[in-house]
């Protein structure tokens, strides 16, 4: 199975989606602030990322490593 990630990156959230190939939603996350210039460091930002696709992923019932 084919899998797409997005990921919306913002001051306010962060917001993760994963579909199958044919457009269907099967996992959601959301995150809090990762807009590299609304934080301290870069590394919040993308810690910040992570855990929206972590999320995601959980929700969807797959790894990471299948998108």
């Amino acid at each position: 199975m084919t899998y797409l990630l997005g990921v919306d990156g913002g001051t306010t959230k962060t917001v993760a989606l994963i579909a199958r190939s044919d457009g269907t939603i099967v996992g959601a996350g959301r995150a809090g602030c990762s807009n590299l210039y609304a934080i301290d460091t870069s590394n919040g930002a993308l810690d910040a990322a992570e855990q929206a696709v972590h999320t995601a992923c959980t929700a969807a019932a797959i790894q990471p490593k299948a998108i």
